[in-house]
């Protein structure tokens, strides 16, 4: 069983990541939960914003504004943005957005590959963009739902990687199914 969150960001499509050592995380060798199928309670009922305290979940990453909810495209979501004074100060904006028609198999190759993994026994798919130092991390909700954990305004795209993967941890648990 790989995790998501101990992999390093890879220009590899699909395969499974290798981890490495994460802090906090564990796998075993036993099978977890089906966390994959669609069920009553599905990403429709979820708010984003809901679903991080900023000083509670980010405070290390800095300090954020109110989070603010958006509808982009076809996504609900929710961004934290960073109260630096300075863009690219290691101070990341961190944002969440649901999808409740698209799962972790439709996550789009950015540029630096997409790596698919597991976080928690819940599948994933990580896309860094290397071109923008940004990250994306979808986690599987149901068959064809899934949030994503976007990193931006960080000036390395594998230490972006790198807070999506916490964050994801934070998130996950917090997830239906």
């Amino acid at each position: 069983m790989t995790a998501v969150a101990g992999t390093a960001c890879t220009t590899d499509k699909g395969g499974n990541p290798q981890a490495d050592v994460t802090p906090g995380t564990a796998t075993t060798a036993t099978s977890p939960p089906d966390k994959s199928s669609d069920k009553a309670s599905s990403s429709t009922d979820i708010d984003p914003c809901k679903l991080i305290e900023a000083r509670r979940d980010l405070s290390e990453y800095g300090s954020f504004h109110r989070p603010e909810p958006q509808e982009l495209g076809s996504a609900r979501s929710c961004l934290w943005r960073s109260a630096a004074e300075a863009p690219f100060d290691d101070e990341p904006n961190i944002g969440l957005a649901l999808r409740d028609t698209q799962g972790v198999e439709t996550v789009n190759d950015v540029g630096g590959g997409v790596a698919t993994g597991e976080v928690n026994g819940r599948p994933a798919a990580e896309a860094p963009n290397p071109r923008f130092n940004d990250c994306a991390l979808a986690l599987q909700i149901g068959d064809r739902s899934r949030i994503d954990i976007n990193i931006t305004a960080m000036d390395d795209v594998e230490q972006a990687c790198e807070v999506a993967r916490q964050v994801a941890y934070v998130v996950e648990p917090r997830l239906p199914g």
